[in-house]
């Protein structure tokens, strides 16, 4: 990440990261640490693996820590899996006739 990390460029990281987001194990915190220094967060609170024994939330979408966002479970029924709907918000002004863009 040290590559393209810049202050102008924005991550959106996803995926099966194998780190269950529901507990706070010591690993978990390492993550979050690595991901804190590229000011990334993670977004998802709910369980996205569901078996009949257990919930997880391994599955996981990292953001910019000053996005502003909603995030949605999606049960698809094609897996035990959940799928995730994450909607930033970009809010548009214009100013003096010029148009420029807030991140709120």
């Amino acid at each position: 990440m040290n590559t393209w990390y810049s202050n102008k460029t924005e991550f959106v990281i996803c995926g099966d990261i194998n780190i269950n987001y529901l507990e706070n194990c010591k690993i978990r915190q390492q993550l979050d640490a690595l991901l804190q220094t590229y000011n990334l967060i993670g977004t998802v609170s709910f369980p996205t693996h569901k078996t009949n024994a257990t919930t997880s939330a391994i599955d996981n979408t990292f953001i910019a820590r000053t996005k502003n966002y909603t995030i949605y479970p999606f049960t698809n029924g094609l897996s035990e899996r959940k799928a995730q709907i994450l909607l930033t918000y970009l809010l548009t002004y214009l100013l003096h006739g010029a148009e420029s863009f807030l991140r709120s």
